[in-house]
């Protein structure tokens, strides 16, 4: 079971990675206009990465 939280997590972290770049691209090329959608998916899944880090780290520790 902790094998699959741990893949949970990174799926997060390369939704996060991924928005963070395509959140750059779109800024640099279109403008912050077009960006938003691409920063939200950055926020969403740091937020996400986090809180399931927490959560394997937690069942853990109770065995």
């Amino acid at each position: 079971m902790i094998k699959i939280f741990k893949i949970f997590e990174i799926v997060w972290l390369l939704i996060a990675i991924m928005g963070a770049v395509m959140s750059v691209y779109k800024i640099s090329t279109v403008g912050i206009d077009e960006a938003y959608m691409f920063i939200a998916m950055m926020v969403a899944g740091g937020i996400s990465y986090v809180l399931r880090r927490r959560r394997r780290i937690s069942y853990e520790k109770e065995g």
